[in-house]
C-alpha cells in the first residue's frame, strides 16, 4: 500500500471533519438544536484527533492493546476506515442541514419553555430520575461507594454485584437527563438550582467515570443555551472552559486511578483508545476484512445487540445472557480471554454495528443513528 494514498485519505478525513463540524457547530450555536448536529460534531471530534495525533507522535507502540499491532498492518482496514469515517461525517452533516430551518429563534424560546409548564407529571418524573441513583445507592452492598470516588469500578468485576452495578450506572445517566430536563423546564426556579446541582454531582460521584463528567458539562451548557440563559458568545466561552476543565480533570484522573499510565508511551496509547474511536472501528473491520484475523469480535452475530435489547433481564434468570459490547472488544484489544474486568475500552455504535451485522453494518449502522435522531 502506497504511503501517499494513506496520507491523502488522512487529509480527506481531517478536512471533512473540520468542514462538517464548523458547519454544524455554527448551526447549533445559531439555534438549530437538531440531534444530528450534535451527532455530526461528536463523530468529527472522535475521528479527526486520531489522525492529528498520528501526524504528531506517530502510531502508539500498543504494549497494552497488542491486537492493534496486527490491525495496523492491514492496508485494507486502513483504507476502509478512512473512507467510511469520512462518508459517515458527510452523511450526518447533510441530513442535519435539512433541518436548519427548524431553529428556535429568540421569539420562539418562550413557547419552548412553556412546553413543560402544563405538565406536572413531567416535572415529577424528572425529579424522580434525578434522585434515582441516590435512592439506588442506599441499597449498596458496599458503602465505600459513598466515601471513595470511583469505588463502583472496584465492584464491577465481581459477578455477585453485577446487577447492582449495572443498575446504578444506568441510573446515573438517567439522572443527568433529568437534571437537564429540569433546567429546561420553565417552572424551575433559581432556588431549585442548588438541589439540582447537588444530586447531579452525586450521580457523577457514584458513577466514577470520566465520560459522565463530559456529558454533564456539555449537556448543561446546551440546556442553558436553549433556555436562553446564556448568549451565543458566552456559549463559545463556556465550551472553551468546559474543554479546559475536562482536560485538567482527566489528567488528575489518570494520575490518581491509573498510575501505571504515567509513561508517555502508555499514556498516549490509552489516550488514543479513550478519546478517539478509530481503534474499535478498525478492529471490527479487521475481523471482517482479513482472513488472518484470529477470531471475530463476538461469539455470534447480534450478540451484543441482544444484550442491548434484553438488558433488563437479570443474569440470575438468564445465566448465559450476553455481555455489553465493550466486554468483547476489550478482550480482543488485549488479545486475552473474555473475562470480567474492572475496566474496558471505550466503544461506539458504528463499531458495534459492524461486529454484529458484518460489512452491511457499514451502511445500516449510520442509517440507524440517523433514524433515531430524526
Amino acid at each position: 500500500m502506497r504511503v501517499d494514498l494513506l496520507v491523502t485519505l488522512q487529509v480527506l478525513l481531517v478536512a471533512t471533519c473540520c468542514v462538517c463540524s464548523l458547519s454544524r457547530g455554527r448551526a447549533l450555536v445559531r439555534g438549530s438544536y437538531h440531534p444530528l448536529n450534535i451527532v455530526t460534531l461528536v463523530h468529527a471530534a472522535l475521528s479527526a484527533p486520531a489522525v492529528i495525533m498520528q501526524w504528531i507522535w506517530g502510531l502508539p507502540n500498543y504494549a497494552v492493546f497488542v491486537h492493534l499491532r496486527a490491525v495496523n498492518d492491514s492496508p485494507a482496514t486502513w483504507v476502509t476506515y478512512y473512507l467510511f469515517s469520512s462518508a459517515v461525517c458527510v452523511l450526518f452533516a447533510l441530513c442535519a442541514r435539512r433541518y436548519d430551518c427548524e431553529r428556535l429563534r429568540e421569539d420562539d424560546r418562550s413557547h419552548y419553555r412553556g412546553s413543560f409548564r402544563t405538565s406536572a407529571w413531567s416535572r415529577v418524573l424528572m425529579w424522580l430520575a434525578l434522585l434515582a441513583p441516590v435512592v439506588c445507592g442506599l441499597f449498596t452492598p458496599d458503602w465505600h461507594i459513598w466515601t471513595d470516588y470511583a469505588a463502583l469500578l472496584d465492584m464491577q468485576p465481581h459477578v455477585q454485584y453485577a446487577t447492582f452495578v449495572n443498575t446504578l450506572y444506568a441510573m446515573t445517566y438517567v439522572a443527568v437527563l433529568g437534571a437537564c430536563g429540569l433546567i429546561l423546564a420553565a417552572t424551575t426556579r433559581l432556588s431549585q438550582a442548588l438541589p439540582i446541582a447537588v444530586f447531579t454531582c452525586a450521580a457523577i460521584w457514584l458513577n466514577g467515570k470520566r465520560n459522565i463528567v463530559m456529558l454533564v458539562l456539555v449537556l448543561v451548557v446546551f440546556s442553558l443555551r436553549i433556555r436562553g440563559v446564556v448568549s451565543r458568545r458566552n456559549t463559545y466561552v463556556l465550551f472553551g472552559c468546559v474543554l479546559a476543565a475536562f482536560v485538567g480533570y482527566s489528567q488528575w484522573y489518570q494520575l490518581q486511578y491509573r498510575p501505571i499510565l504515567s509513561s508517555f508511551d502508555t499514556f498516549y496509547e490509552t489516550a488514543r483508545m479513550d478519546y478517539t474511536r478509530d481503534a474499535d472501528i478498525r478492529m471490527a473491520l479487521f475481523a471482517e476484512l482479513e482472513p488472518t484475523a484470529t477470531s471475530p469480535v463476538l461469539e455470534y452475530r447480534g450478540q451484543s445487540f441482544l444484550f442491548d435489547v434484553l438488558v433488563f433481564i437479570p443474569r440470575a434468570i438468564w445465566e448465559d445472557k450476553p455481555k455489553p459490547y465493550y466486554h468483547y472488544m476489550t478482550a480482543v484489544a488485549v488479545d486475552g480471554p473474555r473475562i470480567n474486568r474492572s475496566w474496558g475500552i471505550e466503544t461506539g455504535f458504528l463499531s458495534e454495528a459492524v461486529a454484529n451485522l458484518g460489512l452491511p453494518g457499514l451502511l445500516l449502522g449510520p442509517l440507524f443513528v440517523i433514524g433515531i435522531a430524526l
